[in-house]
């Protein structure tokens, strides 16, 4: 058994570990509330009531949020520096280094087990959450060493994987000129795109009219780039070399059916929620952009298909919630924008 076996082993563990708590994820606003709320500081409506039923949850074992590099990556984009060690302490309090695989590596995991069920060998996609979960430093996307070479390589990987298993997100990002600097180099296209669409958008008042049309070539756009990857996927599967390219196409086609068609969003969560919500901005001529909204959208790609309640600004909640869209319908996840909806949902757990 490798080193990435016994990985996924380990964030199976975790995933029954915590298969009986409600899974909730704020975004990086509402930590911010916490921690002014912790020093004696003005915050919104309900804020104060929430914390305190949401440790409440956390203390009696009913709930756990969870942490994902995107929180990390926004907090490094918006300079908060003065708020660093705070942020980092709220998030071990809450999360109780509760974390999820990061961005690049999740969509290629939703990837592999999208192609699966195109080609009928997934009746569903329980075993992809069960992956999905891991502890505070695979979230920061850490390598594991070669130990190949060793002779006592066994020994050298269990010491290494459960030595790394039990740091903390304190043990790990302490320095936030270290730690924050390293994700500045990461091309974060979800700004590129929305700044394609926005800044054309006055010229584009002649886009189609279809909303359906523009999912369609939106989720098509985005399947796409994922192409290569899909060869993988199959020669991973074990397809035949000189069946790969032929068939890398008609899986990639039969994949944008069952998004388009059939609106199966779950099959391909980070796809369908960017796309989905790209098409609504586009769709809705007199919307407003807010800047804001980049980093929300990374957000919903964590939050939506892998936590029960995911709490977020007003702007995407109404976006991920508008009934041409019926995205939400797809999830077991409920969307607000109000610290008053949210004590009302916990209190029922």
């Amino acid at each position: 058994m490798n080193s990435f076996v016994k990985f996924l082993s380990k964030n199976r563990e975790l995933f029954f570990q915590y298969q009986d708590r409600k899974i909730i994820y704020l975004d990086l606003n509402y930590w911010i509330d916490f921690i002014k709320f912790e020093n004696n500081l003005v915050v919104r409506k309900g804020i104060p009531e929430l914390y305190k039923l949401l440790l409440d949850s956390i203390e009696k074992k009913k709930a756990i949020t969870l942490i994902s590099d995107i929180h990390l990556r926004e907090n490094f984009k918006k300079k908060k520096y003065n708020n660093y060690s705070s942020l980092i302490k709220i998030f071990q309090k809450l999360s109780k280094n509760f974390c999820i695989i990061p961005m690049i590596e999740r969509e290629l995991n939703e990837l592999n087990y999208a192609v699966l069920f195109a080609k009928g060998k997934l009746n569903d996609f329980q075993e992809r959450r069960k992956s999905i979960y891991t502890k505070p430093i695979f979230a920061y996307h850490a390598n594991f060493p070669n130990f190949d070479e060793s002779e006592n390589r066994e020994e050298l990987e269990d010491s290494y994987l459960n030595f790394s298993w039990e740091k903390s997100l304190s043990d790990i990002f302490v320095n936030p000129a270290i730690d924050l600097g390293k994700f500045q180099n990461i091309e974060d296209h979800e700004e590129e795109v929305f700044r394609i669409l926005t800044t054309g958008k006055a010229e584009n008042l002649s886009d189609s009219n279809s909303f359906d049309e523009l999912l369609g070539k939106e989720l098509f756009g985005s399947l796409d780039f994922y192409t290569d990857y899909i060869t993988t996927a199959l020669r991973n599967l074990g397809e035949k070399e000189y069946d790969v390219n032929s068939e890398t196409i008609a899986t990639r086609n039969h994949i944008f059916y069952i998004l388009h068609k059939e609106k199966k969003f779950n099959i391909f969560p980070s796809v369908a929620i960017g796309a989905g919500i790209h098409s609504l901005i586009r769709w809705n001529k007199p919307m407003e952009y807010q800047k804001s909204l980049s980093f929300d959208i990374l957000h919903s790609k964590v939050a939506i298909p892998y936590s029960d309640i995911f709490l977020t600004d007003g702007h995407i909640s109404s976006l991920i919630n508008n009934k041409q869209l019926k995205m939400i319908n797809n999830f077991n996840c409920q969307v607000t924008s109000d610290p008053e909806i949210a004590i009302e949902l916990l209190s029922h757990f």
